[in-house]
């Protein structure tokens, strides 16, 4: 799937394609395989973040790799470092449904030779399937 995540739709695309995915998984994964979802949702969801609708689709379906027992809760945007970082900037996710997260990694801290590898710091996690 193609999600805009910027300009005047992207609120609305990153909304009707999360419900899209749950939906095409309701519909089709009939033998409960385990699903994953990664991508950069460009919102937080934080309550008073107007773009969290958006995540709901996921939130209501799958669970959030964030809330594995070994997990970082660290922004995953960085903005090249020139710009403040907050707490809606935890923008990067893992979604997942029939499996077993066991850890959830924000890889903010490794030294990749360059002060950004990208405006985003990737993420993993350990699965047990």
């Amino acid at each position: 799937f193609l999600i805009a995540t910027h300009g005047p739709l992207a609120d609305v695309a990153c909304g009707h394609a999360g419900r899209l995915i749950t939906e095409f998984d309701k519909k089709y994964n009939t033998e409960g395989l385990p699903t994953i979802v990664v991508g950069d949702m460009n919102a937080s969801y934080l309550e008073d973040d107007e773009r969290r609708w958006g995540l709901q689709p996921y939130y209501y379906w799958m669970k959030d790799a964030r809330e594995a027992p070994i997990t970082n809760r660290e922004t995953t945007f960085n903005g090249f470092g020139k710009m403040e970082i907050t707490p809606r900037h935890m923008l990067d996710y893992i979604f997942y449904r029939n499996a077993d997260v066991l850890r959830f990694d924000n890889l903010n801290k490794p030294d990749w030779g360059v002060p950004y590898i990208s405006d985003h710091y990737p993420i993993m996690v350990t699965v047990n399937l």
